[in-house]
């Protein structure tokens, strides 16, 4: 999540010259639908309200906000330790792997409620490039436990209990707080009111232990990179 935003902005510059000439509607205001799944453990559903309004006279920008609800399962997978603080790791510098320890959760089910952010660029009458990244909100899901994997003996291989994260805010990569979602897509605007959108979701998933474990730390992440599709009624 910490490069998404980067890739996008340098994105947007390499096809600059590829712009349309018409103008495109000043405000797009949709509900979406996005289904995820990684294959291998991880699905998503997000239910979201955004309204993005043009920028400049030729509007291919835009700008805006929404609110999203993220559904998401997981199956038995790893939880890697999340704070940027304790695994050393932030835009520069690489994780370090002896601060990293894994608790492996069982079955999971969180449900994320955030503020997001979302960024356009309109390609013609039918094509629209379209960001968007949770800012902040709150989560809710069920207590999960699993196996505690880690070089101090005083904690490895034991059983640990842990429960989502509650608070979500983006402060970008390892950074970040709590279950935060973001997605990359191509919409193609089937008409006036629907299009579709192939895309790329990147989830965390956050969970906090009961207790403080290995370096003082209770918070776990899960990364999910995977495909997506979605459907958007726009209004």
């Amino acid at each position: 999540m910490k490069n998404a935003t980067f890739l996008l902005f340098y994105f947007f510059i390499l096809i600059s010259g590829a712009w349309a000439q018409n103008s495109s509607p000043s405000k797009i205001s949709a509900l979406d639908l996005t289904l995820g799944s990684s294959f291998n453990g991880v699905s998503s559903e997000a239910l979201a309200y955004k309204s993005m309004y043009g920028l400049g006279e030729k509007r291919k920008f835009y700008v805006g906000f929404g609110l999203r609800a993220t559904a998401a399962q997981t199956n038995k997978m790893n939880f890697i330790t999340a704070p940027a603080k304790v695994s050393e790791g932030n835009f520069f510098k690489p994780q370090n792997p002896d601060k990293l320890d894994t608790l492996v959760l069982g079955k999971t089910n969180t449900f994320a409620f955030n503020a997001a952010i979302y960024l356009g660029l309109r390609l013609g009458q039918k094509f629209l490039v379209e960001f968007s990244i949770d800012a902040i909100g709150f989560t809710v899901g069920n207590k999960a436990s699993g196996n505690f994997f880690t070089e101090n003996p005083d904690f490895a291989n034991t059983i640990q209990t842990a429960n989502p994260t509650s608070f979500n805010l983006l402060l970008t990569g390892d950074y970040d707080l709590g279950s935060l979602n973001s997605e990359i897509g191509l919409n193609y605007l089937v008409n006036e009111n629907f299009a579709i959108r192939p895309g790329i979701t990147f989830l965390f998933t956050e969970y906090t232990t009961a207790s403080k474990l290995t370096f003082d730390n209770d918070r776990f992440r899960n990364k999910s990179l995977m495909p997506s599709l979605s459907a958007s009624y726009m209004f």
